[in-house]
């Protein structure tokens, strides 16, 4: 029985991350593999698969402009991650609903969330996650006309990125300076 359970919980697994990596090639076929693998993962009361279905479907939505069921999965993703206590998840989540909220223009909400992602990346030593949040917030500060903090958010980012060597997103903020 165990086998199959691991069987069944790997499979959650794989139909996630079809579903979140599709979000960029067809949402549709996304949130058709996030439905498949949230369903599968209620099923097996497999917590860590619920939450990444809800996550990868808010991703799907969101693509979509689909903000009121983005966020709806989103919330319920990140209840989820703190009940299990997955830090990663949490901090991805609080980023994604922060994301939604800045295709929304409501920026002090967009903010809000990308400050309370920062402080987990940080602890986790995620230097791409602090980079990419850095960029947003940077981009918000810069779609309010607050150029300084622009400029110290951008320069923050590109720092990091410079020191993991990405070179996409050092193009990318040196772009939008």
């Amino acid at each position: 029985v165990k086998d199959f359970t691991l069987l069944d919980s790997t499979k959650a697994n794989l139909l996630n991350n079809i579903s979140f990596n599709y979000y960029s090639i067809d949402p549709d076929e996304g949130i058709k593999y996030g439905k498949q693998g949230l369903e599968l993962s209620n099923k097996l009361k497999f917590k860590p698969g619920i939450a990444e279905g809800f996550r990868s479907l808010g991703v799907n939505y969101r693509i979509k402009s689909d903000f009121p069921n983005a966020l709806e999965s989103d919330f319920k993703a990140l209840k989820i991650y703190e009940e299990i206590k997955d830090k990663k998840g949490i901090a991805a989540t609080l980023g994604g609903i922060g994301l939604v909220y800045w295709n929304q223009s409501d920026f002090s909400n967009a903010l809000y969330y990308y400050f309370k992602s920062l402080p987990i990346c940080k602890e986790l030593n995620d230097s791409s996650g602090i980079a990419n949040l850095y960029g947003n917030i940077g981009i918000i500060y810069h779609q309010q006309s607050n150029y300084d903090k622009a400029l110290e958010y951008y320069f923050k980012s590109i720092e990091i990125n410079e020191n993991i060597n990405h070179k996409p997103d050092i193009s990318r903020t040196l772009s939008n300076i």
